[in-house]
């Protein structure tokens, strides 16, 4: 995950949707006070299951805005029980 600033004052002063365009379809986008954060989706790769931290994970009782990188140590995949280290950016 990482963060880009934005002036409020202007809004789209760093972000143009040539930037967007560049990004993997694979990121998210959510707005906190002028910053932008950027949080990437993960895929079990032993069952496909994907994380989307913009849904978080209901299964295990995650909430929505949570980072793949921020999860615990040892969750495990809802769908196959695939440890963590299972997963990859989609």
């Amino acid at each position: 995950m990482f963060t880009i600033a934005v002036e409020p004052e202007k809004p789209d002063s760093l972000i143009t949707k040539e930037i967007i365009n560049q990004l993997s379809s694979a990121t998210l986008y959510h707005s906190d006070n002028g910053v932008l954060i950027i949080m990437d989706r993960y895929v079990c790769l032993i069952c496909g299951h994907v994380y989307n931290p913009d849904n978080g994970e209901p299964l295990l009782d995650i909430k929505p805005g949570v980072a793949f990188t921020a999860l615990p140590a040892d969750v495990a995949c809802p769908v196959c029980s695939a440890s963590k280290d299972k997963f990859r950016k989609e």
